[in-house]
């Protein structure tokens, strides 16, 4: 059984406003944490039941290096992420080197995915058409996706197709597939453009403390988080929410869920509403597998685009080689069908063999529920407009990747921006602070 483990901080809670708790210790709830204390305008106490803050911020380490197991980049774009860098004193280092195998088995870099450098001139003309047109779209910029164009619901496969964008959805595949999110041909377009506005070049990565690390220093600068603390029940009414832990019972004002709504099910108090719009989410079954080749090219990242589709689920999409200087490769996987992670482990050995490629040792298998989402006909039926329209109602405030889209950036900003609109403002009973 895991303890409880409270990071005490030497300084004082407010003595002010609301008591605030928040489910869930990943960067959602911490950014959302933070947010409210430089809001001051709540006592927060942020509840994670893993012995460690973070979620799928999961940097482990390896012998005499840390390598991440979850999300592990960042773009130029990632603002919110900067500025939390910044104020934690984290830094970064840039990924430039790129590597794809193409459709023959053949490893190499190249900027675009194999073949189409024929196309480069025709891809020029679609992004700066498809870049015009999100600009135009003021709402995609804005957190969230509850007031995006009523057409995002269709596949983005098809959206691009029927906007004569075919090259530029064949350069956004691997970026999109590789990391996780789906297939093009599936994916609601909503989902895949709310990505494309944190995309950029160049990428990097956090060598230092890693992305958990980055977490871990966000943590140290509140004054409540308890890890090793499960919530078992949820119980709200008119004059406040009742918690029970697996440290006892908590007390407060409001709750943030800062967890996956789907599995909130088995504690909360659900109401109807809440039911119906929490049963319709999915996730993606989204492996990484870590283990020690040699033969393979030492690039920091390599897309397989022959595995960009369905056909190729079970198969590695994408990997990474954190340190040149060592042998351990992160393998990333869309799973179907929910084999074992023995299974899963080797296929991947099997992939590197078929590359020319041989593996040494396997260090580490997780399975990650992956990209919590709606399918088109949810988006379609008004799903983030029903979920937006609860915030606040019952007490009850919602984050995460569900209503961000999971990239650490977009996760971010949703939660100051929550605070920002909701949170703080209800707590002190006007507006919010302004934050930074």
């Amino acid at each position: 059984m895991v303890r409880e483990k409270r990071l005490e901080r030497s300084r004082a809670l407010p003595s002010t406003g609301e008591r605030i708790g928040i489910v869930g210790g990943g960067i959602a709830g911490l950014t959302a944490a933070r947010a409210l204390r430089a809001s001051g305008a709540a006592r927060v106490i942020v509840f994670e039941r893993e012995a460690d803050v973070g979620g799928k911020c999961c940097t482990v380490r390896i012998a005499d290096r840390d390598y991440e197991l979850g999300a592990a980049i960042i773009s130029p774009l990632y603002t919110h992420v900067r500025r939390l860098m910044h104020a934690t004193s984290t830094s970064w280092s840039p990924v430039a080197s790129i590597a794809y195998v193409s459709p023959n088995g053949a490893i190499q870099s190249y900027v675009i995915p194999p073949g189409m450098d024929r196309h480069f001139v025709s891809f020029g003309a679609e992004s700066a058409r498809c870049l015009a047109e999100m600009l135009r779209a003021r709402a995609l910029w804005r957190p969230g996706f509850a007031h995006l164009a009523d057409d995002l619901h269709v596949p983005f496969e098809t959206w691009a197709e029927h906007r004569g964008y075919r090259e530029l959805a064949d350069i956004v595949r691997p970026w999109f597939t590789g990391f996780g999110y789906g297939y093009l041909e599936e994916m609601p377009a909503a989902y895949v453009l709310k990505y494309m506005t944190v995309w950029g070049f160049p990428f990097a990565q956090l060598p230092g403390v890693g992305v958990r690390g980055l977490c871990a220093r966000v943590a140290r600068e509140l004054d409540d988080v308890r890890t090793g603390t499960e919530v078992r029940r949820i119980v709200r009414g008119d004059d406040g929410v009742m918690l029970e832990t697996s440290a006892g019972r908590v007390e407060l004002d409001r709750v943030v869920l800062a967890c996956p709504l789907d599995d909130a099910l088995a504690f909360l108090d659900a109401t109807d509403e809440e039911r119906a719009l929490f049963q319709r989410i999915r996730t993606i079954d989204f492996r990484v597998v870590a283990a020690s080749v040699s033969g393979l090219p030492a690039r920091p990242f390599t897309f397989c685009v022959p595995n960009m589709h369905r056909s190729g689920a079970g198969e590695p999409v994408f990997w990474y080689r954190r340190w040149p200087d060592r042998d351990v490769e992160t393998f990333y996987v869309i799973e179907d069908g929910s084999p074992s992670l023995d299974r899963t482990a080797k296929r991947v050995e099997d992939a590197v063999r078929r590359l020319g490629g041989r593996t040494h040792e396997i260090h580490d298998v997780r399975a990650w529920r992956y990209f919590p989402h709606v399918d088109g006909a949810a988006i379609e039926e008004g799903f983030y407009a029903r979920l937006e329209s609860l915030q606040g109602v019952n007490r009850t405030f919602y984050a995460g990747e569900l209503l961000s889209f999971p990239t650490l950036e977009t996760v971010t900003s949703y939660s100051f921006d929550l605070v920002r609109r909701h949170v703080a403002a209800r707590a002190r009973g006007h507006h919010a602070a302004r934050w930074t």
